[in-house]
Protein backbone atom coordinates (compact mmCIF):
# COMPACT_ATOMS: atom_id res chain seq x y z
CA UNK A 1 0.00 0.00 0.00
CA UNK A 2 2.84 2.43 0.88
CA UNK A 3 4.51 1.73 -2.24
CA UNK A 4 1.10 2.50 -4.42
CA UNK A 5 0.53 5.75 -2.61
CA UNK A 6 4.50 6.78 -3.40
CA UNK A 7 4.42 5.57 -6.81
CA UNK A 8 1.07 7.72 -7.15
CA UNK A 9 2.77 10.74 -5.92
CA UNK A 10 5.17 10.02 -8.57
CA UNK A 11 3.14 9.76 -11.23
CA UNK A 12 0.69 12.53 -9.86
CA UNK A 13 3.63 15.07 -10.29
CA UNK A 14 3.68 14.18 -14.27
CA UNK A 15 0.60 16.61 -14.08
CA UNK A 16 1.73 18.91 -11.51
CA UNK A 17 4.07 21.41 -11.28
CA UNK A 18 6.20 24.87 -9.88
CA UNK A 19 7.42 27.75 -9.40
CA UNK A 20 9.51 29.69 -12.28
CA UNK A 21 9.77 30.48 -15.77
CA UNK A 22 10.63 27.08 -18.12
CA UNK A 23 14.02 27.01 -18.00
CA UNK A 24 15.23 26.00 -21.42
CA UNK A 25 19.08 24.83 -20.35
CA UNK A 26 17.40 21.90 -17.97
CA UNK A 27 15.82 20.24 -21.88
CA UNK A 28 17.77 18.13 -23.74
CA UNK A 29 18.07 20.17 -27.37
CA UNK A 30 16.34 16.93 -28.77
CA UNK A 31 13.24 17.49 -27.21
CA UNK A 32 10.49 18.28 -29.87
CA UNK A 33 7.76 18.64 -27.47
CA UNK A 34 7.35 20.75 -22.99
CA UNK A 35 5.12 20.46 -20.63
CA UNK A 36 5.82 23.37 -17.84
CA UNK A 37 3.54 24.17 -15.07
CA UNK A 38 3.92 26.83 -12.44
CA UNK A 39 2.03 25.38 -9.13
CA UNK A 40 3.22 28.36 -7.12
CA UNK A 41 1.23 30.60 -9.94
CA UNK A 42 -1.50 28.16 -9.19
CA UNK A 43 -1.51 28.46 -5.97
CA UNK A 44 -1.71 32.25 -6.43
CA UNK A 45 -4.13 32.25 -8.63
CA UNK A 46 -8.11 32.38 -7.75
CA UNK A 47 -9.17 29.20 -9.68
CA UNK A 48 -5.83 27.62 -7.58
CA UNK A 49 -7.17 28.93 -4.26
CA UNK A 50 -11.04 27.40 -5.04
CA UNK A 51 -9.85 24.41 -5.70
CA UNK A 52 -6.89 23.55 -3.20
CA UNK A 53 -9.23 25.01 -0.08
CA UNK A 54 -11.78 22.72 -1.67
CA UNK A 55 -9.37 19.59 -1.32
CA UNK A 56 -7.95 20.59 1.62
CA UNK A 57 -11.12 20.53 3.36
CA UNK A 58 -12.37 17.03 1.75
CA UNK A 59 -9.08 15.51 1.74
CA UNK A 60 -6.67 17.55 4.82
CA UNK A 61 -6.14 13.70 6.73
CA UNK A 62 -5.11 11.91 3.51
CA UNK A 63 -2.80 14.72 2.55
CA UNK A 64 -1.57 14.57 5.91
CA UNK A 65 -1.09 11.07 5.74
CA UNK A 66 0.69 11.16 2.58
CA UNK A 67 3.49 14.16 3.66
CA UNK A 68 3.74 12.03 6.85
CA UNK A 69 5.10 8.99 4.44
CA UNK A 70 7.27 11.30 1.63
CA UNK A 71 8.21 13.69 3.93
CA UNK A 72 6.61 16.77 1.52
CA UNK A 73 3.04 18.19 1.36
CA UNK A 74 1.39 17.47 -1.92
CA UNK A 75 -0.33 20.79 -1.88
CA UNK A 76 2.59 23.54 -1.06
CA UNK A 77 6.30 21.92 -1.43
CA UNK A 78 6.21 20.98 -5.07
CA UNK A 79 7.47 23.92 -6.96
CA UNK A 80 9.26 23.35 -10.76
CA UNK A 81 8.16 20.66 -13.25
CA UNK A 82 8.89 20.07 -16.69
CA UNK A 83 8.01 17.11 -18.61
CA UNK A 84 9.59 16.68 -21.98
CA UNK A 85 10.35 14.05 -24.77
CA UNK A 86 12.81 13.51 -28.47
CA UNK A 87 8.97 11.75 -30.17
CA UNK A 88 6.15 10.26 -29.87
CA UNK A 89 7.56 7.97 -27.52
CA UNK A 90 6.17 7.92 -23.96
CA UNK A 91 9.04 5.62 -22.48
CA UNK A 92 11.43 8.46 -23.74
CA UNK A 93 10.24 11.21 -21.85
CA UNK A 94 11.76 13.04 -18.96
CA UNK A 95 10.55 14.51 -15.92
CA UNK A 96 11.89 17.10 -14.25
CA UNK A 97 10.45 17.65 -10.67
CA UNK A 98 11.77 20.40 -8.45
CA UNK A 99 10.59 21.40 -4.53
CA UNK A 100 11.09 20.14 -1.14
CA UNK A 101 11.68 16.22 -0.91
CA UNK A 102 12.63 13.86 1.84
CA UNK A 103 15.38 11.62 0.42
CA UNK A 104 15.27 9.28 2.91
CA UNK A 105 11.87 8.34 3.04
CA UNK A 106 11.20 8.49 -0.68
CA UNK A 107 14.09 5.86 -0.94
CA UNK A 108 13.00 3.85 2.04
CA UNK A 109 9.46 3.15 0.53
CA UNK A 110 11.11 2.53 -2.75
CA UNK A 111 12.54 -0.05 -1.33
CA UNK A 112 9.71 -1.91 -0.69
CA UNK A 113 8.68 -2.43 -4.25
CA UNK A 114 9.12 -5.79 -5.76
CA UNK A 115 11.33 -4.44 -8.48
CA UNK A 116 13.33 -1.62 -6.53
CA UNK A 117 16.90 -1.83 -7.60
CA UNK A 118 19.64 0.39 -7.63
CA UNK A 119 22.57 1.40 -9.50
CA UNK A 120 25.29 3.66 -10.49
CA UNK A 121 25.77 6.71 -13.20
CA UNK A 122 28.95 8.85 -12.58
CA UNK A 123 27.75 10.36 -9.26
CA UNK A 124 23.88 9.45 -9.23
CA UNK A 125 22.17 6.93 -7.29
CA UNK A 126 19.75 5.24 -10.24
CA UNK A 127 16.46 3.72 -7.92
CA UNK A 128 14.61 1.60 -10.79
CA UNK A 129 10.72 0.44 -9.90
CA UNK A 130 7.65 -1.10 -11.30
CA UNK A 131 4.89 1.49 -11.16
CA UNK A 132 1.64 -0.74 -10.86
CA UNK A 133 -1.03 1.95 -11.68
CA UNK A 134 0.57 2.62 -15.17
CA UNK A 135 2.47 -0.76 -15.29
CA UNK A 136 5.47 0.13 -16.38
CA UNK A 137 8.92 0.49 -14.73
CA UNK A 138 10.30 3.83 -13.99
CA UNK A 139 13.73 5.22 -13.54
CA UNK A 140 14.77 7.86 -11.34
CA UNK A 141 17.38 9.89 -8.93
CA UNK A 142 18.06 13.04 -7.10
CA UNK A 143 19.99 15.11 -9.37
CA UNK A 144 20.79 17.77 -7.03
CA UNK A 145 18.99 18.65 -3.54
CA UNK A 146 15.47 19.94 -4.63
CA UNK A 147 15.57 18.31 -7.95
CA UNK A 148 14.21 14.56 -9.17
CA UNK A 149 14.61 13.26 -12.25
CA UNK A 150 12.26 10.50 -13.66
CA UNK A 151 11.89 8.34 -17.04
CA UNK A 152 10.58 4.75 -18.22
CA UNK A 153 14.17 4.39 -20.11
CA UNK A 154 17.63 4.58 -18.16
CA UNK A 155 19.40 5.53 -21.34
CA UNK A 156 16.89 9.07 -21.19
CA UNK A 157 17.32 9.64 -17.76
CA UNK A 158 21.44 9.35 -17.84
CA UNK A 159 20.87 11.68 -21.24
CA UNK A 160 18.81 14.37 -19.26
CA UNK A 161 21.58 14.32 -16.42
CA UNK A 162 24.37 14.95 -18.84
CA UNK A 163 22.16 18.01 -19.99
CA UNK A 164 22.00 18.95 -16.22
CA UNK A 165 26.04 19.21 -15.95
CA UNK A 166 26.17 20.68 -19.53
CA UNK A 167 28.03 17.67 -20.78
CA UNK A 168 24.96 17.74 -23.43
CA UNK A 169 23.56 20.37 -25.50
CA UNK A 170 20.42 22.42 -24.16
CA UNK A 171 17.11 23.59 -25.60
CA UNK A 172 18.71 27.11 -25.15
CA UNK A 173 17.57 28.13 -28.50
CA UNK A 174 14.28 26.50 -30.15
CA UNK A 175 12.30 28.67 -33.07
CA UNK A 176 9.26 26.35 -31.92
CA UNK A 177 9.26 28.11 -28.37
CA UNK A 178 9.10 31.49 -29.65
CA UNK A 179 5.64 31.84 -29.42
CA UNK A 180 6.42 32.01 -25.66
CA UNK A 181 6.08 36.09 -26.02
CA UNK A 182 2.93 36.29 -27.34
CA UNK A 183 1.45 35.45 -23.91
CA UNK A 184 1.95 38.40 -21.08
CA UNK A 185 2.85 37.27 -17.23
CA UNK A 186 3.82 34.10 -15.83
CA UNK A 187 1.61 31.17 -17.24
CA UNK A 188 0.24 28.06 -14.96
CA UNK A 189 0.65 26.11 -17.59
CA UNK A 190 3.09 25.73 -21.11
CA UNK A 191 3.05 23.30 -23.29
CA UNK A 192 4.74 23.98 -26.76
CA UNK A 193 5.51 21.22 -29.67
CA UNK A 194 7.48 21.23 -33.16
CA UNK A 195 7.44 18.83 -35.67
CA UNK A 196 3.83 17.93 -34.62
CA UNK A 197 3.17 15.60 -37.21
CA UNK A 198 5.95 13.50 -36.20
CA UNK A 199 4.62 13.50 -32.22
CA UNK A 200 0.79 12.13 -33.60
CA UNK A 201 2.31 9.03 -35.23
CA UNK A 202 0.28 6.92 -32.35
CA UNK A 203 -3.05 8.73 -33.48
CA UNK A 204 -3.47 8.70 -36.91
CA UNK A 205 -7.22 9.56 -36.07
CA UNK A 206 -6.06 13.15 -34.85
CA UNK A 207 -6.24 14.73 -38.77
CA UNK A 208 -5.77 17.99 -37.57
CA UNK A 209 -2.41 17.39 -35.69
CA UNK A 210 -0.91 15.68 -38.57
CA UNK A 211 -1.40 19.24 -40.43
CA UNK A 212 -0.05 21.32 -37.20
CA UNK A 213 3.89 22.37 -37.91
CA UNK A 214 3.66 23.75 -33.88
CA UNK A 215 1.73 24.08 -31.45
CA UNK A 216 1.70 26.20 -28.32
CA UNK A 217 -0.89 26.13 -25.18
CA UNK A 218 -0.76 28.71 -22.19
CA UNK A 219 -3.05 29.15 -18.93
CA UNK A 220 -2.79 31.33 -16.91
CA UNK A 221 -5.02 33.72 -14.68
CA UNK A 222 -5.14 38.04 -15.29
CA UNK A 223 -7.18 40.50 -14.15
CA UNK A 224 -10.02 38.21 -12.41
CA UNK A 225 -9.68 35.90 -15.70
CA UNK A 226 -8.90 32.79 -16.11
CA UNK A 227 -7.73 32.42 -20.07
CA UNK A 228 -6.38 29.37 -21.81
CA UNK A 229 -4.70 29.95 -25.26
CA UNK A 230 -4.05 27.49 -28.16
CA UNK A 231 -1.92 28.80 -30.96
CA UNK A 232 -1.81 26.21 -34.14
CA UNK A 233 0.95 27.04 -36.48
CA UNK A 234 -0.73 25.42 -39.96
CA UNK A 235 1.25 25.13 -43.46
CA UNK A 236 -0.86 27.26 -45.04
CA UNK A 237 -3.57 30.07 -44.31
CA UNK A 238 -6.03 27.42 -46.52
CA UNK A 239 -5.57 24.49 -43.81
CA UNK A 240 -5.62 27.64 -41.18
CA UNK A 241 -9.05 28.56 -42.43
CA UNK A 242 -10.44 24.66 -42.23
CA UNK A 243 -9.01 24.16 -38.45
CA UNK A 244 -11.18 27.39 -37.59
CA UNK A 245 -14.35 26.55 -39.62
CA UNK A 246 -13.67 22.91 -38.35
CA UNK A 247 -13.55 24.37 -34.69
CA UNK A 248 -17.03 26.37 -35.38
CA UNK A 249 -18.33 23.66 -36.90
CA UNK A 250 -18.28 21.24 -33.70
CA UNK A 251 -19.45 24.24 -31.53
CA UNK A 252 -22.74 24.50 -33.81
CA UNK A 253 -23.16 20.87 -33.84
CA UNK A 254 -23.01 20.30 -30.42
CA UNK A 255 -25.38 23.57 -29.72
CA UNK A 256 -27.47 21.97 -32.63
CA UNK A 257 -27.62 18.72 -30.09
CA UNK A 258 -28.36 20.30 -27.13
CA UNK A 259 -31.31 21.90 -28.24
CA UNK A 260 -32.66 18.11 -30.15
CA UNK A 261 -32.28 16.65 -27.02
CA UNK A 262 -34.64 19.18 -25.19
CA UNK A 263 -37.68 18.66 -27.48
CA UNK A 264 -39.19 15.89 -28.94
CA UNK A 265 -37.32 14.32 -32.11
CA UNK A 266 -38.51 11.87 -35.04
CA UNK A 267 -36.84 8.01 -33.62
CA UNK A 268 -34.60 7.92 -36.65
CA UNK A 269 -33.08 11.60 -36.31
CA UNK A 270 -32.66 10.22 -32.41
CA UNK A 271 -30.86 7.13 -33.84
CA UNK A 272 -28.49 9.59 -35.69
CA UNK A 273 -27.76 11.76 -32.99
CA UNK A 274 -27.46 8.90 -30.51
CA UNK A 275 -24.64 7.45 -33.25
CA UNK A 276 -22.90 10.72 -33.73
CA UNK A 277 -22.70 11.73 -29.75
CA UNK A 278 -22.52 8.57 -28.49
CA UNK A 279 -20.74 8.91 -25.59
CA UNK A 280 -20.78 12.85 -25.43
CA UNK A 281 -23.20 15.10 -23.40
CA UNK A 282 -23.27 18.10 -25.04
CA UNK A 283 -24.41 20.04 -22.07
CA UNK A 284 -21.23 19.24 -20.31
CA UNK A 285 -19.31 21.21 -23.51
CA UNK A 286 -21.29 24.17 -24.58
CA UNK A 287 -20.49 25.99 -21.14
CA UNK A 288 -16.79 26.09 -22.50
CA UNK A 289 -17.60 26.13 -26.18
CA UNK A 290 -19.22 28.93 -25.73
CA UNK A 291 -16.51 30.97 -24.02
CA UNK A 292 -14.18 30.31 -26.78
CA UNK A 293 -13.45 32.32 -29.40
CA UNK A 294 -11.28 31.31 -32.60
CA UNK A 295 -9.49 33.36 -34.97
CA UNK A 296 -6.44 32.85 -38.08
CA UNK A 297 -4.05 35.33 -39.15
CA UNK A 298 -1.82 34.06 -41.95
CA UNK A 299 -1.08 30.69 -40.92
CA UNK A 300 -1.43 30.70 -37.35
CA UNK A 301 -4.91 29.68 -35.80
CA UNK A 302 -5.46 31.08 -32.50
CA UNK A 303 -8.48 29.28 -29.79
CA UNK A 304 -8.78 31.32 -27.14
CA UNK A 305 -10.96 30.73 -23.82
CA UNK A 306 -11.53 32.71 -21.02
CA UNK A 307 -14.10 33.14 -18.31
CA UNK A 308 -14.27 33.96 -14.50
CA UNK A 309 -12.36 31.77 -12.03
CA UNK A 310 -15.43 31.64 -9.90
CA UNK A 311 -17.73 30.26 -12.38
CA UNK A 312 -15.25 28.39 -14.08
CA UNK A 313 -14.75 26.53 -10.83
CA UNK A 314 -18.76 26.12 -10.20
CA UNK A 315 -18.72 24.52 -13.83
CA UNK A 316 -15.81 22.52 -12.97
CA UNK A 317 -17.81 21.22 -9.92
CA UNK A 318 -21.09 20.63 -12.00
CA UNK A 319 -18.41 18.69 -14.63
CA UNK A 320 -17.47 16.28 -11.95
CA UNK A 321 -20.99 15.25 -10.71
CA UNK A 322 -22.83 14.73 -14.08
CA UNK A 323 -22.46 11.80 -16.25
CA UNK A 324 -21.16 11.63 -19.58
CA UNK A 325 -24.66 10.70 -21.40
CA UNK A 326 -25.70 12.39 -24.48
CA UNK A 327 -28.77 14.67 -23.57
CA UNK A 328 -29.06 13.46 -19.86
CA UNK A 329 -28.97 16.14 -17.79
CA UNK A 330 -28.52 15.76 -14.15
CA UNK A 331 -31.89 17.20 -13.16
CA UNK A 332 -33.47 14.87 -15.61
CA UNK A 333 -32.19 12.21 -13.49
CA UNK A 334 -33.49 13.41 -10.00
CA UNK A 335 -36.17 14.09 -11.71
CA UNK A 336 -36.78 10.30 -13.03
CA UNK A 337 -35.54 9.23 -9.61
CA UNK A 338 -38.13 11.15 -7.96
CA UNK A 339 -40.76 9.30 -9.95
Amino acid sequence: MKCRILILCFSAIAFTAGAAPLNKTNIGADAHWVIHLDLEAFRQSKLGTLILTDIQTQFGEKVQAIQELIGSNVLTDFNHFTLYGPDHEEQNAVLLAEGRFNPQKLTALLALNPQYQKSTYRSYTLYRWFAEQQGKNQVGTFARENLIAISQNQESLQQALDVLDGKRPSLSEAPWLNAQGQVPGKPILLAAAGGVKILSTNYPQAAMLTKTEALHLFINENNSSFQISLLLQMPDPQTALQVEQAVLGMKAILTLSQNNASSPQPNENKANQNHIFAGINPSRWLPFLNNCQVSTSQNAVTIRFEMPPETLYELLKQWRSSPEQPGTQPQQQENRTGQ
